[in-house]
């Protein structure tokens, strides 16, 4: 996919004419199943336009963005990345999705790519987003997290 189409794409999704974003709604469920059947084997030089599609999705439509991924995750009949990931795997992505933003978001679809290529496995690549999933969930007491267990 070339980087004007992934470019092309992100302002579509950040239009503020009511046209477009009604277009961008009727096709919003084929638009996140795409990419989410693709990005991993988008050339790496689109990786910055491939994370503004991916940024401007989760920042416009964050719950219908869920909704479709809960439902491609849970369709084995669409190839995607999660389907190296556990059940669990996937629950922390789908957090993920709805958690990270700017150089994280970049970040965790870069090690999302990494593990559909199988430069790195599942376990390994996910455990720093687990950690900082559980930190942002933890109580803060003065300005200090507690990651204590009861």
């Amino acid at each position: 996919l070339d980087s004007w189409v992934l470019r092309y794409l992100a302002r579509l999704v950040t239009a503020r004419d009511e046209l477009v974003r009604s277009a961008v709604q009727g096709e919003f469920q084929n638009l996140v199943v795409g990419l989410l059947r693709n990005f991993t084997r988008y050339n790496r030089a689109n990786a910055s336009r491939t994370y503004a599609l991916f940024q401007a999705l989760l920042e416009v439509y964050p719950q219908q963005f869920r909704q479709v991924c809960v439902s491609a995750f849970n369709d084995n009949s669409i190839d995607s990345v999660d389907k190296k990931l556990s059940p669990a795997q996937k629950s922390l992505a789908l957090d993920c999705f709805g958690a990270l933003r700017g150089m994280k978001l970049k970040m965790f679809l870069t090690v999302l790519t990494n593990i559909d290529l199988g430069l790195v496995s599942a376990d390994e690549g996910l455990v720093p987003y687990e950690a900082m999933l559980e930190a942002e969930r933890a109580p803060k007491q003065g300005g200090v997290i507690d990651l204590t267990i009861d």
